[in-house]
């Protein structure tokens, strides 16, 4: 169970992480996407859309530490479920609108698959919440002297996360950030 908490946690923060950059480079773009969605009165969702890729790093950040975990889970629960309350509500009207799950990084139209994607980020935001006691944060492995094969998966998970960060970041184009940016 440890392992799959684990592995559980790293997928949940690793993409609530890249989903809040990909947001984050392009603030309006996502912003006007929120309000597109005609689900909460304007003023509600553009509040709604700058705040959100902050929540998303936050609770990111928490679940990928151990710190806390169950209050990054809650986070996530709470987004991935008013996520998927929006999409429900756009699936039924028949609207074609732009997901803009993670920003500028990936875009799809949203429909059924979103809405599968959203159940299981809910649930296994559930299972964090549920399972996870506090005792696998980054500083307790390490003040508890955890195995050395232990710590060198942690790093290689490390520097595995900061290499796929970087290349997402990296395929987002300056020219289309300018370009969007510049339209939205």
């Amino acid at each position: 169970m440890t392992g799959s908490l684990l592995a559980i946690r790293i997928i949940l923060g690793s993409i609530f992480l890249i989903s809040a950059i990909g947001k984050l480079v392009a603030p309006r773009l996502f912003v006007n996407n929120v309000v597109k969605y005609r689900v909460l009165p304007v003023p509600l969702a553009k509040a709604y859309g700058w705040v959100l890729p902050f929540l998303e790093l936050g609770a990111a950040l928490i679940l990928l530490s151990g710190w806390q975990a169950q209050w990054g889970a809650l986070v996530i629960i709470l987004m991935a479920t008013s996520f998927f309350i929006a999409v429900a509500i756009v699936t039924a009207r028949h609207q074609n609108l732009s997901c803009g799950c993670f920003g500028l990084l990936y875009r799809e139209r949203v429909g059924w698959p979103t809405l599968v994607r959203d159940a299981i980020l809910v649930a296994m935001g559930i299972f964090v919440f549920m399972v996870d006691d506090g005792t696998l944060t980054i500083s307790k492995l390490i003040s508890d002297g955890a195995s050395f094969s232990s710590i060198l998966a942690l790093t290689f998970i490390g520097l595995a996360f900061i290499i796929s960060l970087g290349l997402a970041v990296l395929s987002v184009k300056p020219d289309l950030l300018r370009r969007r940016a510049r339209n939205s």
